[in-house]
């Protein structure tokens, strides 16, 4: 059985993904997004790492990108910039949509975030830390659950052993339907045939 690490659960009705994983460059050598998500972090320990890790990459630190990674830390669910930006344009006014998609694409050039691709080529993003992980995104709910390396290790033995291919980098985001999506559905589908 596969070690798998629950993400938040979305309201019913959230966007559907397909596609290829984007994800951040970093932790070389490693698949997946090389960290695990950060819900349930405190925004003072979410501000702080999140700091630390844009100067280390010599990038900038405002109130802004803090606030956008807290936001985006705080969310039970992959979201797009432009949720993001409406769920905070309330409470930070100042907060322009653009500095938003900007802030998330640089959380995911340090690895604090992870960039998946929806329908549409649009992105949603989730906050993520240290452990190397992969991600299992639910196209109904939007759920993001993460899986360990353990779910590749084997595809990069056999790479090495039957191509000769050592592989130093993998981001994998498998796409899908998640257990409580899929009962939902068959729950809906049986009650629908046993009414007539």
């Amino acid at each position: 059985m596969l070690p798998v690490r629950r993400g938040g659960r979305a309201a019913a009705g959230g966007a559907s993904q397909r596609g290829v994983a984007v994800g951040h460059r970093g932790n070389p050598g490693r698949g997946g997004c090389g960290h695990a998500h950060e819900r349930g972090t405190g925004a003072a320990a979410v501000s702080a790492v999140t700091a630390r890790r844009l100067r280390r990459a010599g990038q900038r630190v405002t109130s802004q990108r803090l606030a956008v990674a807290a936001a985006l830390s705080a969310s039970p669910r992959q979201v797009t910039a432009q949720e993001l930006w409406e769920r905070m344009r309330l409470r930070h006014r100042r907060l322009g949509r653009a500095t938003v998609f900007r802030t998330l694409e640089a959380l995911s050039e340090v690895g604090l975030a992870r960039r998946l691709e929806q329908d549409g080529h649009v992105y949603a993003y989730v906050a993520c830390r240290p452990p190397h992980h992969h991600h299992l995104a639910c196209r109904v709910c939007g759920t993001v659950e993460e899986v360990g390396e353990e779910l590749v290790a084997e595809v990069s033995r056999r790479a090495r052993r039957e191509l000769g291919f050592e592989i130093e980098d993998a981001r994998l985001d498998f796409y899908g339907v998640c257990r409580r999506c899929t009962a939902d559905a068959a729950a809906a589908g049986a009650g629908a045939t046993g009414d007539g």
